[in-house]
C-alpha cells in the first residue's frame, strides 16, 4: 500500500480525489492494476492523502503522471482495520462510533 500527499488548493464540494484520473491500471498494462482504497481532503490545509494498491512506488507515480496529477509526496503504508467501538473511561466498551 502506498500513501500520496497531494497539494488541493481552493478543493470544492464536488472535490474527486486523485481515484479517477488513474483509471485503475498502470499505463503499460504490464503492472498488476493499481487499486484505490480510500482518499481523504483536509481542507483547511488544502491536502489530501489517497491510500492505493499497487505493485511499486515507481508504478503509482507513472500512473500518476500519465493522469496529470501531481503530488508531494508517495510513502509505503501500513494499514491495520480499526474496531467499529471504543473503548469507554471505565474499561468496558463504549457505543459503536
Amino acid at each position: 500500500m502506498y500513501l500520496v500527499e497531494r497539494y488541493e488548493p481552493a478543493p470544492s464540494a464536488d472535490w474527486p480525489g486523485a481515484a479517477g484520473l488513474l483509471g485503475g491500471t498502470v499505463p503499460d498494462g504490464t503492472e498488476p492494476p493499481i487499486r484505490h482504497v480510500l482518499s481523504t481532503l483536509i481542507p483547511a490545509d488544502e491536502i489530501s492523502l489517497t491510500l492505493f494498491e499497487a505493485p511499486s512506488e515507481a508504478a503509482l507515480a507513472d500512473a500518476l503522471a500519465a493522469g496529470g496529477l501531481q503530488f508531494i509526496r508517495i510513502v509505503e503504508a501500513v494499514v491495520r482495520r480499526g474496531s467499529p467501538t471504543l473503548p469507554s473511561t471505565d474499561g468496558r466498551v463504549g457505543e459503536t462510533v
